[in-house]
């Protein structure tokens, strides 16, 4: 029992040196490329202190890259007060843009990520942490952060896939805790269809009333971008080739939404099962 308690502090001070090394120090293999960036942290101020763990290890290895981070009312105070060392010692870094109020959550980031379009712009999810640089890559092709399992192989959103969505449910789940077009640019009409077809598959989900289906309503923007390779023939890759929770590799992500994991200064927590 005394080296499980000791472990507890030891793991604090870790921690805590690793992120002034993040916030004062450039990893030996950073990335010194411009890359610009796009967070959203909105409605829970608890996910500015996840954005702070995700913004301090990416500019470590990415030191010249320019961060936005989209937020509301709900996360402003709690941004800038996790960002004072940032502003600080990471200097002109990060911008704040304000979103608005009358949307939902997944309506947003399919918004910023549809804005990105035509550009080599990252998106990335706020429960993030970064382990590696990014290799530069004009592949001219979508970048999502991994594969998932087929549609169809998920009941709930099979059920929910109806009418326009239905020839798609042989698609792959592609995970977009980080997207970028690298380039790619479409119509304004097809930004359109992707947002219809979000409604359509959101508007779905409010019509039932179970777990399940609120579980499709979280990831409606994940499922109806992972369409757009198939609805448009666009190439596509993923950043990784396979993916755990906590697994150390160049990014990895707590998957705070689905499992309320994160990365605390004590240590990696996960709060309840994750699957």
């Amino acid at each position: 029992m005394s080296i499980k308690l000791l472990r507890i502090p030891l793991q604090f001070c870790s921690n805590l040196i690793r992120r002034l090394i993040w916030l004062t120090q450039n990893s030996k293999k950073a990335n010194l490329s411009f890359f610009k960036v796009h967070l959203l942290v909105v409605n829970n101020a608890f996910y500015a202190r996840l954005a702070q763990t995700c913004v301090e290890s990416f500019l470590f290895f990415h030191p010249n890259s320019q961060i936005i981070i989209h937020y509301d009312y709900k996360t402003e105070k709690e941004l800038i007060k996790r960002f004072k060392a940032v502003a600080l010692l990471r200097k002109n870094k990060v911008n704040f843009e304000l979103v608005n109020e009358n949307s939902v959550w997944q309506l947003h980031k399919l918004h910023i990520i549809l804005g990105m379009q035509g550009t080599y712009d990252f998106f990335m999810d706020c429960d993030l942490r970064w382990n590696g640089s990014i290799q530069d890559k004009n592949e001219d092709r979508l970048i999502f952060f991994l594969e998932e399992r087929v549609l169809v192989s998920y009941e709930e959103i099979y059920e929910a896939m109806q009418k326009k969505l239905a020839p798609y449910t042989n698609t792959s789940m592609k995970n977009t805790s980080f997207f970028s077009w690298s380039g790619v640019k479409i119509l304004e009409s097809q930004c359109q269809h992707i947002v219809d077809l979000w409604a359509e598959l959101y508007e779905n989900t409010l019509n039932q009333t179970s777990i399940q289906s609120q579980s499709v309503s979280r990831i409606s923007e994940q499922v109806v971008l992972s369409l757009v390779p198939r609805l448009f023939g666009l190439p596509f890759s993923f950043l990784k080739d396979s993916d755990k929770q906590f697994d150390g590799s160049i990014c990895e992500s707590s998957y705070y939404g689905a499992s309320g994991g994160r990365f605390a200064l004590w240590g990696n927590t996960n709060r309840k099962p994750w699957f």
